[in-house]
């Protein structure tokens, strides 16, 4: 609202400079409540993951309800990342179709070295939280395959988990970001949808969707490698 009353909106880069924070804030108001938010997505969905996933669906939905506090700390890189790399790319984006080609550089790096910045941090965080929860529970699984859950099976339920991770986050991540790029568009260019290519937005959710579920399956892999009487007995001497 800041970008939308205050500067002028001949004033670009004072917009830019208060419409800016507006994707990075709202990203982590909505991480601090992630597991609130992971709560209401399983309302949501949890009868289309029940109905598409059968079994699977059913296990996923009831083992993320009751560790909820932990199925819910990978949310919150997701939607920071979403929030602030679609919000200042689109931003940017909108910026240099109002300016001539080649016009204020400096600022534009600026912009895309603080974007990369962010989203590696959040990227290496979101990775490092999805290897240790998953390496977490390596008792869990091995309970799972003695009484007759195959290595596929338990696959299969950690894509699904992740699967409601992910499409929780880019959702509020979504929002976070348009709360960036209306107020900006509206402002400068005169419109509420931007002037700027959709592939922007689809390579940052292919992105974030290849870290999360690819972290995921590769960490449920590891976790599930080793026999599970072996892991067990490791379990009890600790």
């Amino acid at each position: 609202m800041l970008s939308l009353t205050i500067v002028s909106g001949k004033n670009v880069y004072g917009v830019q400079a208060i419409a800016a924070e507006a994707c990075i804030w709202s990203g982590i108001g909505f991480a601090l409540l992630a597991p609130v938010l992971l709560r209401a997505a399983l309302a949501v969905l949890g009868a289309a993951l029940r109905a598409v996933a059968g079994t699977v669906g059913e296990l996923a939905v009831a083992g993320m309800r009751q560790r909820l506090q932990q199925a819910a700390t990978p949310l919150m890189p997701v939607i920071v990342v979403t929030s602030m790399a679609t919000g200042t790319l689109y931003m940017q984006a909108i910026t240099n179709s109002l300016h001539a080609p080649g016009a204020d550089k400096s600022v534009e790096m600026l912009n895309y070295v603080i974007v990369a910045m962010l989203s590696v941090f959040a990227a290496v965080m979101l990775v490092n939280l999805l290897v240790v929860t998953l390496a977490d529970r390596r008792r869990e699984f091995a309970q799972q395959r003695l009484v007759g859950a195959t290595r596929r099976q338990l696959l299969g339920l950690v894509t699904a988990e992740n699967g409601v991770l992910l499409l929780a986050g880019l959702v509020f991540g979504t929002i976070g970001a348009l709360l960036t790029i209306l107020p900006f568009s509206v402002k400068t260019a005169h419109r509420a949808v931007p002037h700027a290519p959709i592939w922007i937005y689809l390579v940052v959710v292919a992105v974030v969707s290849v870290l999360t579920i690819g972290t995921s399956l590769a960490a449920a892999w590891r976790a599930t490698r080793p026999a599970a009487i072996m892991v067990l007995r490791e379990a009890a001497r600790i």
